[in-house]
């Protein structure tokens, strides 16, 4: 369901990336828990579900910034093809 990748620039550094089996599971996988929480966004206004989105959207600027533990920045991944799923 993962498949390993070598950038390219720098051979020592790997990446793991979906299967087209992994994307089925993962889409799968997003259309149960979608199911699950949908619900609860629909009690929410659209101008609250925008509020969150946009607080969401901070707190995963914060917490992911480039250098930081666990920082989702893979500059070279983008050049590799991928897409995030």
């Amino acid at each position: 369901m993962v498949a390993v990748q070598v950038n390219p620039k720098n051979r020592r550094e790997h990446v793991m990336v979906l299967t087209a089996k992994g994307v089925k599971v993962a889409q799968a996988a997003h259309d149960i828990l979608a199911g699950y929480h949908n619900p609860a966004f629909q009690l929410l206004s659209e101008k609250e579900r925008q509020q969150l989105g946009s607080i969401l959207q901070a707190m995963h600027q914060h917490y992911c910034q480039e250098g930081k533990p666990y920082a989702c920045d893979l500059p070279w991944f983008s050049q590799l093809g991928q897409e995030v799923v």
